[in-house]
């Protein structure tokens, strides 16, 4: 679609799946933004990224990360489903996943303080317990 009709049609399919229903019916500035950065989006950059994700095939190789990994999502994200973290999570040695309610892809604007929270409280704990990178 992206390619015959350029970004517009895309923009509000985007939205919805990024953001909860309740966090659009606020009509909150941030969505305007979002909006306008993917009207801004390069019809040929976001193709090389869709084909890009399709083609993602990286469970097999999370065995191998060594240092501490974060893994954050939104409870009602239907692009990168809970149930996709959780098998990364799976697959990361002494990884942390956090599901954020109420949040679907941006969980970062429509749950900031959850997530910031979350994310200086991961921070902290890598700091006091150091790093070993080997």
């Amino acid at each position: 679609m992206a390619r015959k009709k350029g970004m517009e049609p895309l923009a509000q399919p985007t939205l919805e799946r990024w953001f909860t229903s309740s966090y659009l019916d606020l009509n909150s500035p941030m969505v305007e933004i979002i909006r306008r950065q993917l009207l801004a989006t390069p019809v040929e950059g976001y193709i090389g990224c869709s084909e890009a994700i399709r083609e993602l095939n990286y469970l097999d190789r999370l065995p191998e990360i060594k240092v501490p990994t974060f893994i954050m999502v939104g409870e009602d994200d239907p692009g990168t489903p809970v149930a996709a973290s959780q098998a990364i999570h799976e697959r990361i040695p002494n990884s942390r996943l956090v599901v954020l309610p109420s949040a679907a892809h941006l969980s970062n604007i429509e749950q900031s303080l959850a997530f910031n929270h979350a994310l200086m409280e991961f921070l902290r704990a890598v700091s006091a317990e150091g790093v070993d990178q080997k």
